[in-house]
């Protein structure tokens, strides 16, 4: 993963990726692309100056986009998938048997639709009464409970190894938990709390968060 300053044509000799260090979004599509081992450019972008090239291929302006020579990727998901049936040397997606791919498709359909909408809410609950805040965290649990039961039954969310759905909702049940980490610590979920440890400690989080060491115009 290498950060560029801008979309040249030496730089699309290679998988370019617009990106966002902070999406969750963009932070699971990273995380499958390095996992899938092989090199790609990334260009960070400004959210409030988006680059005109991006908006030229993808109108509705969101990350992650990949381009791949003249073909264009702009949903999370589906540059995972792309990434893995690429080089799956991570095991994370190929190697999974067809009931934990159903079961991993449910739990992430779950996680981007139902669990995000209750999520965006209490990200920012700062200006409610606590009596708000506590309704907007439990309207969450739904999920996390799921989770948990999930994790009750293996090491990871579908089986016993990191797969494509650890990768993909890892990044949004961190932004659950930084919203108060205290309460997230303290929560009864203790087998979630345990598999959050774990995702935060894997290398391959830790590259997929290194910061740009160069500026993008």
């Amino acid at each position: 993963m290498r950060y560029v300053k801008e979309l040249n044509n030496k730089a699309l000799d290679k998988p370019f990726l617009y990106s966002y260090r902070r999406c969750p979004y963009a932070m699971r599509a990273r995380m499958a692309m390095l996992s899938a081992h092989f090199e790609f450019d990334i260009y960070e972008i400004s959210l409030r100056d988006k680059p005109k090239e991006m908006l030229k291929i993808s109108p509705k302006g969101t990350v992650p986009v990949l381009i791949i020579g003249n073909n264009i990727i702009d949903e999370s998901l589906d540059i995972m998938i792309w990434a893995y049936n690429i080089s799956d040397r991570s095991n994370h997606y190929i190697s999974l048997s067809k009931s934990e791919k159903n079961n991993a498709k449910e739990l992430i359909n779950l996680n981007d639709n139902d669990f995000k909408l209750h999520l965006d809410k209490y990200k920012y609950s700062s200006n409610q009464n606590e009596f708000n805040q506590d309704k907007l965290y439990e309207n969450c649990l739904f999920f996390i409970n799921r989770i948990e039961s999930n994790l009750c039954e293996n090491k990871f969310l579908v089986s016993n190894k990191i797969s494509i759905a650890d990768v993909a909702i890892f990044p949004f049940i961190r932004q659950f938990a930084n919203v108060n980490l205290d309460r997230f610590v303290k929560g009864e979920f203790k087998k979630t709390i345990s598999w959050f440890e774990i995702m935060k400690k894997q290398d391959l989080f830790s590259k997929a968060m290194e910061k740009p060491s160069i500026k993008s115009k």
